[in-house]
């Protein structure tokens, strides 16, 4: 069976913050277009608690697969597995327009699957957002494409217990980057 090329796409904070209570703590422009550009017509995996966040309901135009512990899980529009062996392999026999496997989240499954993964295309925020939910890069490579921005977003945050979000506006300034684990390899 020949590879299939597995990338890694995340948005996090400077401090790996990636999530807040099951919700993503910002909103950036042009953020949902960059991830569609690069899953649309591939596999996307992520962790139950992912699929939850999307409110049950498959990314289109990708092959959905839920990673989780349940051998009893069920996902309508969506492929439930109990192993990344098992997501491979879903995503290897699948008939996609671009034969590739894309980690999204949760936190869990992008941990795990750094190991594995040829590159990681990461949006970092400089700036700090309180979270539960982080994501731990141990992983070395070649940052192979680097670019600096700046957006006026939207975040929400809740200033005190069992109070309602509060939504806010500033200047964000982020870098992307993909990184090549490969490289590495091939020295």
């Amino acid at each position: 069976m020949d590879t299939i090329p597995i990338y890694l796409i995340v948005t996090m904070t400077e401090n790996g913050t990636i999530a807040d209570k099951g919700v993503i703590p910002w909103s950036i422009p042009g953020e949902q277009r960059y991830f569609k550009e690069h899953t649309l017509g591939a596999a996307v995996l992520m962790g139950r608690k992912t699929w939850e966040s999307l409110e049950y309901a498959p990314l289109p135009g990708r092959l959905n697969i839920v990673l989780t512990h349940s051998g009893t899980f069920s996902a309508p529009g969506a492929i439930p597995v109990t192993s990344m062996e098992e997501a491979l392999t879903a995503a290897h026999a699948a008939s996609l327009a671009k034969r590739e496997l894309w980690i999204m989240g949760g936190a869990e499954v992008l941990n795990h699957a750094q190991w594995l993964a040829n590159k990681a295309y990461v949006t970092v925020l400089h700036d700090h957002y309180a979270g539960d939910t982080k994501f731990e890069s141990k992983r070395n490579g070649k940052i192979t494409d680097h670019t600096v921005s700046e957006a006026e977003i939207e975040f929400s945050r809740t200033d005190l217990p069992g109070s309602a979000p509060t939504k806010y506006t500033k200047k964000l300034r982020y870098t992307r980057v993909v990184i090549d684990y490969d490289v590495l390899k091939r020295r």
